[in-house]
């Protein structure tokens, strides 16, 4: 009996391929196929698939696509000839641990999990380091209620490789991949989640991103693939309002219309030179009689794209003045000005949620806890002063970047090493969700009991403290 299949869309990628594929055969579990979709690629992947076709009888079948279908399609060719329970996606450019698929297909099996998620590392492009992110939610594990289903709109992300997901599941709720588009996965994944009777979680990085892909999708935006995207977006917008979903949640679909609404919004200014303001207008307009609301920012406000309010507001309410966005690319954002910019707009962020903020400083107050915060970057800079002006104090401020250790922040309070102030420490805030993980497995490698908080999952959620700290001990 085949456990997991894993599914892999081939195209122009003879560089990695190999790393891919052995990733693959080499699995732990044994009970697997590999189905590797060649999407009429135009390079030599097509005699590596054979290669590893031939050595590898058992366990790896080629299929050889006489025209291209892109990632989709490729992928919907690999579900229809699937004989595993649970299938794997992984992109021929990334690569998987070799525990994989053992580990995830045991989480599903133990729970009856219809998907199964983990967490990945995103390669570095110049240093090849591998940072660890986080790809889901603790909270939003198990059977999935109406509190988990809020949070899954607000805070689900668009990845299909990151998980592995029961093959009946897709092909009962008919949840194929959309064909012939790039950013199919944002049309399909958020509907997983909602369709999905209990998702799980293995709180470890199985699945290594590779950032250094210059012919992947999100290296080589145009204005073909920006359409692409906004296709995706409404076409998921019509699920959402076909099955009742902004009616039973408006705040957070209204977040998640904003969220794409600014990031294609985003795409257009930073890397379409003669967009037509006409292409801006229309766009404008399909969000708005979708509903989306600029001036509601009950949910903006929590979203770590605050910062865009204002270019957004500049495009809903002055598209004649676009031209004045143009040029300004992805180089604002790194640049001193874009920083500044970045950091005002998530001190208003933290201002927006300061009743949630003080609720979590009395309880750290009334378990007597010292407290220190996870990260002294560009969410500390904005939260200080927001908790300075609030008379809320940290005992500690810890950050990975030894360059960082005995600076201060504001003037007033030195960062340290987490390994030399751990001891005084009971309640860690993490800032950043997607270094999370990462600071809950480093907390644990001590022996004193700890107390852990997902700042941003926290503000995002209607969680009381309570039902969202972890206790974290050896």
């Amino acid at each position: 009996m085949i456990k997991v299949s894993i599914i892999i869309p081939v195209y122009n990628v003879e560089k990695t391929l190999r790393q891919c594929l052995d990733s693959c055969v080499n699995q732990t579990l044994q009970e697997i196929e590999i189905i590797v979709v060649d999407d009429k690629s135009p390079d030599n992947s097509h005699l590596i698939i054979r290669e590893y076709v031939s050595k590898y009888p058992d366990k790896v079948i080629g299929i050889f696509l006489d025209k291209n279908m892109r990632q989709g399609g490729a992928r919907n060719v690999g579900i229809r000839k699937a004989r595993g329970k649970y299938i794997k996606f992984v992109d021929s450019d990334d690569y998987i641990d070799l525990d994989t698929c053992r580990r995830l297909y045991e989480k599903a099996e133990h729970t009856s999990a219809d998907i199964v998620m983990c967490d990945y590392y995103m390669i570095d492009v110049n240093t090849n380091a591998h940072k660890y992110l986080a790809a889901y939610e603790h909270k939003l594990t198990g059977v999935i209620d109406d509190t988990k289903t809020r949070g899954i709109i607000l805070m689900y992300k668009a990845y299909c490789w990151s998980n592995i997901i029961r093959k009946d599941f897709i092909t009962e709720h008919q949840l194929f991949f959309p064909e012939n588009i790039f950013f199919e996965d944002t049309a399909i994944v958020l509907r997983w989640y909602l369709e999905a009777y209990r998702i799980e979680y293995v709180r470890e990085a199985f699945y290594y991103y590779n950032n250094i892909n210059e012919d992947s999708t999100l290296h080589n935006i145009d204005c073909n693939k920006i359409n692409n995207l906004t296709q995706s977006v409404f076409s998921l917008a019509d699920f959402l309002k076909n099955n009742d979903y902004f009616d039973k949640y408006p705040q957070e679909c209204n977040h998640w219309m904003l969220k794409y609404w600014i990031r294609i919004m985003s795409y257009y200014l930073n890397y379409v030179d003669d967009l037509p303001i006409k292409t801006i207008i229309n766009v404008n307009n399909h969000f708005i009689a979708l509903g989306a609301d600029p001036d509601n920012l009950q949910y903006i406000g929590r979203s770590a794209n605050f910062f865009y309010i204002d270019i957004l507001n500049q495009i809903v309410y002055n598209a004649q003045d676009i031209s004045s966005w143009r040029g300004e690319r992805e180089d604002f954002i790194m640049s001193h000005k874009g920083r500044d910019y970045i950091q005002k707009y998530m001190k208003l962020k933290y201002k927006f949620c300061i009743d949630r903020i003080k609720r979590l400083f009395d309880y750290i107050k009334e378990n007597q806890y010292k407290v220190a915060v996870w990260g002294a970057g560009k969410y500390l800079r904005a939260l200080y002063p927001v908790l300075a002006e609030n008379q809320l104090e940290l005992d500690h401020i810890i950050d990975r970047d030894p360059l960082l250790w005995g600076d201060l922040v504001e003037n007033e309070q030195k960062i340290c090493n987490y390994e030399d102030c751990w001891q005084e420490v009971d309640f860690i805030i993490v800032l950043s969700r997607n270094n999370y993980t990462s600071v809950y497995n480093q907390a644990r490698e001590k022996s004193k009991k700890k107390v852990l908080l997902n700042m941003e999952s926290y503000l995002c959620m209607d969680y009381d403290v309570s039902e969202i700290i972890e206790y974290q001990e050896e």
